[in-house]
């Protein structure tokens, strides 16, 4: 008898707190108040919007051009608009410190999703570090004959596609149209020859000179290789690296003869001594803003900054492409690419996000806010009609006739060996010969080792 009292006395404790369960899960047709704790409360009072952010899978964009942050930012929120599960976001690094913070990530497993990528590509693909994206470019029909040809190979390695282009650099140079009123000498004109522009800068400088204005006639970046040296290695009959970079160029004799051009502009006086032009607060572009120097070898990177400036509001700068040496005048042409990081916990979203930022409406925004010329082909137009105050086509032109930038499977290996030589050169420490026969000897070795 017990125990049949017990029993029953459980059976009804089980119902009473089913019961009792049942009453605290309203449904939607139960009008019943249900008390709540605060932090049910609180998400309760989340709006739609909100809560589906706490389900946004989150991506990164790792850029180092503050410059272009702005324009960049426009194109993430309007993919993110319409994209409501994801929520891309941007990291700006410093150039300086950018490639040091991507191996560091990359070692700890901690890279950003996308990130640009240059013509270090190879390391990054030997490191294990980039995803490649021929798959995703042939599920989604993606046509690759639409973006510039030379920017698509840079990101092309061992018949592998690794990144989307993004834009196209070249090198120009623009000239103070107020220090040649002042002087009184005729403007650059297209086609002109290095010989032209040394007759020039032979004339600003006397003046220059004569009135102690603390102006320089002509500045060329002896620290920066694409805007600076290597078109003057190309321009002279020389050779960074062959097309198949199996052999280093600097034996050659056009290329000693190109760091002995830019090493007579810095010793005569036509150019801003070396020890100005080396530091950042006074490289080419900056002495060129502040109206300290005629003319300037610059890179179209430069053009927003440019466009702006005070010289430029008031109609004072001219553009045209640079002067030709033995008939050449051919720009080393660059571009940056999308990369996606193999350690990406969201390969499709990043995917989804690199695509956004190459298709037409990424190309247009670089192009209406004038930070890159567009790597699409279709795009390039629009680039022109974001500037005012400065002419562009001479930029846009130099494309026509650009070299892909040098590179090779160990370029991040030789590229410091030719920056701290070149510097040595360009300081007067040892002769162009010296310096070129050092750098030949040192990349050769680290082309060799890699082959």
């Amino acid at each position: 008898m017990k125990k049949r009292i017990a029993l029953l006395t459980v059976i009804f404790l089980l119902i009473t707190g089913v019961i009792g369960c049942s009453q605290n899960d309203t449904s939607k047709d139960d009008n019943t108040t249900t008390p709540v704790s605060s932090n049910e409360s609180k998400d309760n009072s989340k709006s739609k919007d909100e809560k589906n952010n706490d389900k946004k899978v989150e991506i990164t964009l790792a850029i180092w051009d503050k410059n272009q942050e702005a324009a960049l930012q426009k194109i993430l929120d309007k993919f993110n608009e319409e994209n409501p599960n994801i929520k891309a976001s941007l990291e700006v690094t410093p150039w300086n410190n950018y490639w040091t913070k991507l191996d560091v990530a990359a070692g700890a497993g901690l890279t950003s999703d996308a990130f640009w990528m240059n013509i270090y590509l190879p390391k990054y693909i030997k490191g294990d570090i980039l995803a490649p994206l021929d798959e995703y470019i042939k599920k989604d029909n993606i046509d690759m004959t639409k973006y510039i040809e030379p920017i698509s190979k840079i990101y092309n390695y061992n018949d592998k596609q690794w990144a989307l282009p993004k834009g196209v650099d070249s090198i120009f140079v623009a000239y103070n149209k107020a220090l040649f009123d002042k002087y009184e000498i005729e403007y650059p004109k297209e086609g002109w020859t290095y010989e032209d522009m040394l007759a020039k800068a032979n004339k600003l400088k006397d003046a220059m000179d004569a009135d102690g204005s603390g102006t320089y006639a002509v500045a060329v970046s002896p620290t920066n290789f694409q805007s600076g040296y290597y078109n003057f290695i190309l321009q002279n009959g020389g050779e960074i690296i062959n097309d198949a970079a199996t052999e280093s160029g600097f034996n050659k004799p056009g290329t000693v003869k190109g760091y002995e051009k830019i090493l007579d502009l810095l010793k005569s006086g036509l150019s801003a001594p070396y020890s100005t032009l080396s530091s950042q607060d006074t490289d080419s572009d900056a002495l060129f803003y502040s109206g300290k120097v005629a003319m300037a070898y610059m890179g179209s990177w430069s053009t927003s900054v440019l466009e702006s400036c005070d010289l430029a509001k008031d109609g004072k700068v001219g553009i045209i492409q640079m002067p030709t040496q033995d008939g050449v005048n051919t720009s080393i042409m660059n571009g940056l690419g999308y990369a996606m990081s193999k350690q990406t916990k969201h390969p499709e979203e990043t995917w989804e996000l690199i695509k956004f930022l190459t298709s037409e409406y990424g190309n247009e925004v670089q192009a209406t806010e004038g930070i890159d010329i567009p790597a699409l082909k279709s795009a390039q137009s629009l680039y022109q009609n974001a500037f005012k105050n400065i002419d562009i086509m001479p930029i846009i032109n130099a494309t026509k006739t650009g070299h892909q930038f040098p590179t090779g499977n160990c370029v991040s290996e030789w590229t410091p060996i030719v920056t701290d030589y070149t510097a040595q050169i360009f300081g007067e420490i040892i002769s162009p010969k010296e310096g070129c026969d050092a750098i030949y000897k040192e990349m050769q070795k680290i082309i060799d080792k890699n082959k």
